[in-house]
């Protein structure tokens, strides 16, 4: 007979577990894709602004043919501590002038053909960007290609590369505190249960 109770008041906790743990799987799921999509909307905007505040001054060293303005542009830009690197491209898919050590296997050449043609963004006015997240050595990154242009007429691009890192580290201290918080709900509602 006690073997029997036993049975049966485990089945209910047996469940529970269970319940717990594909809801908790879940849970971590969710909060992994939300986080990595706010993450990628933060980086997005965080290579918006750095071209925009450096727009002009790249602008007037592409238009007067001056590589090495356009150079000290982009280093200048990548002194922010998440940008890896930057890279000019012309339309012509022909770098004009990139911070050193910027990777060629994400240069012009080979993000370029993934553009497409430059378009206006109707509603904000603004050129249309394209980004990925790509692994590389050491880690990934998220590379942005930012449409470069004066008034309607489109000069080029710049590549951004930033580290995701620090994304990731997030994520996963995000996943971690999930899966505990529903350990710790599992092993109580186990309790009561019982």
């Amino acid at each position: 007979d006690t073997i029997i109770c036993m049975r049966q008041a485990l089945r209910p906790i047996l469940l529970l577990l269970l319940l717990l743990v594909l809801l908790a799987w879940g849970a971590s799921i969710l909060v992994d894709a939300t986080s990595r999509s706010w993450f990628g909307q933060d980086v997005r905007l965080r290579a918006t602004l750095a071209l925009s505040g450096a727009r002009d001054s790249l602008v007037q060293g592409w238009t007067s043919g001056d590589p090495q303005e356009v150079r000290r542009v982009l280093g200048d830009i990548a002194r922010d501590e998440r940008i890896l690197g930057a890279e000019a491209c012309g339309e012509d898919q022909k770098t004009i002038a990139a911070t050193s050590g910027y990777p060629a296997d994400l240069g012009c050449a080979r993000i370029g053909p993934k553009l497409g043609r430059p378009e206006l963004d109707p509603a904000t006015g603004a050129w249309k960007t394209w980004s990925r997240v790509v692994s590389v050595e050491g880690g990934r990154v998220h590379v942005s290609a930012l449409r470069v242009g004066e008034g309607e007429l489109p000069l080029g691009y710049v590549l951004l590369l930033q580290d995701m890192t620090y994304a990731d580290l997030r994520a996963e201290t995000s996943r971690r505190f999930t899966l505990a918080a529903f350990g710790i709900l599992a092993v109580a509602a186990s309790i009561a249960t019982a």
